[in-house]
């Protein structure tokens, strides 16, 4: 697993632009973590059960359970 951190614009569409060292990347599946300084615009009461068990219950970050 490569772990990323860059600081980069999000457009009016939605587009994540990657810099262009990053190339080899372009195409490929990533999970994305967003951090931003505006304030929460969602809070999780807001969010489904079901959305919150895709989100805190998933294959990938079952490692962390045995810690």
């Amino acid at each position: 697993m490569l772990a990323l951190e860059i600081t980069t614009t999000i457009d009016n569409t939605g587009t994540i632009h990657l810099p262009t060292e990053y190339r080899n990347l372009y195409g490929k599946s990533a999970r994305l973590i967003v951090l931003t300084q505006e304030p929460e615009i969602r809070d999780f009461y807001q969010c489904s059960e079901k959305s919150l068990e895709n989100v805190w219950n998933n294959d990938e970050d079952s490692v962390y359970d045995e810690l």
